[in-house]
């Protein structure tokens, strides 16, 4: 019985929190008012007065709700264009940095290009004058 009344619990929390209204509702809400929740559980006081002292600031300060319910309506209303639009920023920055981190690590430092440039010189010049030796023996045999 016991398993039974955790499991329809958890299912009715996660389905309260996956909802787009009422999750984006409860996050919004924990995270605005953090400071009140702190301090109804972990207050020294007793649980009455901890009540009480919860209950008098949301009384004191309506904003406290208002903010969570403006942020619970944008959300639920824009989600999907909110999250369409966020996974396209995404994808662009990460296929722009993987670029530039490509083209970063491709790219020659000026010392390596300068030995690459004297490298090749060296092999032209070379190969340069095993044809100038290459054809200098046969003009002699051409000339004749």
């Amino acid at each position: 019985m016991e398993i039974k009344i955790e499991t329809n619990v958890s299912y009715a929390i996660v389905s309260r929190i996956q909802h787009p209204f009422i999750g984006t509702l409860i996050c919004s809400f924990l995270v605005y008012n953090f400071d009140e929740i702190y301090k109804l559980a972990i207050s020294t006081k007793e649980n009455y007065f901890r009540i009480k002292l919860f209950m008098q600031t949301f009384q004191m300060t309506p904003s406290r709700h208002c903010y969570s319910i403006i942020v619970a309506f944008f959300v639920s209303i824009f989600a999907d264009s909110i999250l369409y639009n966020l996974k396209r920023i995404i994808e662009f920055y990460i296929s722009n940095l993987t670029n530039r981190y490509f083209e970063m690590s491709n790219t020659i430092s000026p010392e390596n290009e300068m030995n690459n440039l004297e490298s090749s010189i060296g092999y032209l010049f070379d190969e340069n004058n095993r044809i100038r030796t290459f054809i200098n023996s046969f003009t002699p045999t051409l000339i004749e």
